[in-house]
């Protein structure tokens, strides 16, 4: 983790409109992101041998150990904001829902991973997400289309959701026509695009984020 300086609550509440982040926490520097950045997120204890059923899985799938430690992927939309698909409260039925980008990244490694795509594509994937945001019946998060086979009725019911990865694929292949295939490729559920796809994909350019710490 790269920290490059300090910075007040209150640079930080007058940069993001938030200052409920603790005293002493690291946060991303926001000047980095630009809309439609793709973000990795995983536990830094996992990139260090710790067990993470989610890594697991995608090592099973045939992903390298270091591109399987990544578990969840979300997208900045400009504004401090990311948009995501992940659990609420404990439950699958949260869909798409928006964060703030330093809160989501705390106790979290993040990288992010960029489009050469020129900026009116840029707002055109990220306007996609947020239209996601006000979709009544948008899908769940699709934990359950991990888990094909089960007997589970609550899974069972699950696995026509949407899991992190795909979200962003879906947004990146209608709003900014890339990844098409591979868009029509995760319908099926033998063809998972899962985290560690978009950490291994050389279309993108990895970028390690620098972190300043809250005064």
């Amino acid at each position: 983790m790269k920290i490059v300086g300090k910075v007040s609550l209150k640079t930080l509440r007058a940069a993001t409109g938030d200052a409920s982040v603790p005293i002493g926490s690291v946060v991303p520097n926001w000047e980095m992101f630009e809309v439609a950045d793709i973000l990795l997120h995983r536990d830094p204890r996992v990139a260090h041998g710790r067990y993470s059923v989610i890594s697991h899985f995608q090592r099973l799938r045939g992903h390298k150990l270091d591109d399987a430690s990544w578990s969840h992927v979300s997208m900045y939309v400009g504004g401090g904001f990311i948009v995501e698909s992940m659990p609420s409260s404990g439950c699958f039925h949260s869909g798409v829902s928006a964060n703030y980008l330093h809160k989501r990244a705390r106790g979290q490694e993040i990288a992010i991973l960029r489009t050469s795509l020129g900026e009116e594509l840029r707002f055109q994937i990220a306007n996609y997400l947020l239209v996601s945001l006000l979709r009544s019946k948008r899908p769940p998060y699709g934990f359950g289309r991990l888990l094909r086979g089960t007997t589970n009725v609550k899974f069972r019911l699950l696995r026509n959701g949407i899991i992190c990865s795909e979200l962003v694929l879906e947004a990146l292949a209608i709003g900014g026509t890339i990844l098409v295939n591979e868009c029509v490729d995760s319908f099926s559920d033998d063809k998972l695009f899962l985290p560690a796809a978009f950490a291994s994909d050389k279309r993108f350019t990895h970028i390690e984020p620098e972190y300043f710490e809250i005064y």
